[in-house]
């Protein structure tokens, strides 16, 4: 090992502890991007809401990290169905909880 590995270290084994760790947030992010997905439609078929749509960390994969979770802005939904679709939301993932913002016409 030269004077420079051991000063900076060895980048191959950085890259090498590092991989496992990008590999899981991707993953994460391609499920994360599934269940939104999923919770749109259920939204719009089950609830009757206008319009549905994402924001926040998962739009950019750089801000989503392990602890982030869905944002979605939905346009009338009633206050009477609030709970049920809290609930039928959380039933589509135990990974990720929704952050849910009202949207405005």
């Amino acid at each position: 090992m030269n004077i420079i590995d051991r000063i900076y270290g060895d980048n191959s084994v950085q890259d090498q502890a590092t991989k496992p760790v990008i590999e899981r947030q991707q993953s994460r992010q391609q499920k994360a991007w599934q269940v939104a997905k999923e919770a749109t439609k259920l939204l719009l078929d089950n609830y009757q809401v206008k319009k549905v749509a994402l924001f926040g960390s998962l739009l950019n994969a750089y801000s989503f990290g392990c602890h982030s979770d869905i944002d979605l802005t939905v346009w009338d939904l009633a206050d009477s169905q609030y709970y049920r679709a809290v609930n039928d939301l959380s039933s589509l993932s135990s990974d990720f909880s929704f952050d849910k913002d009202d949207g405005e016409v």
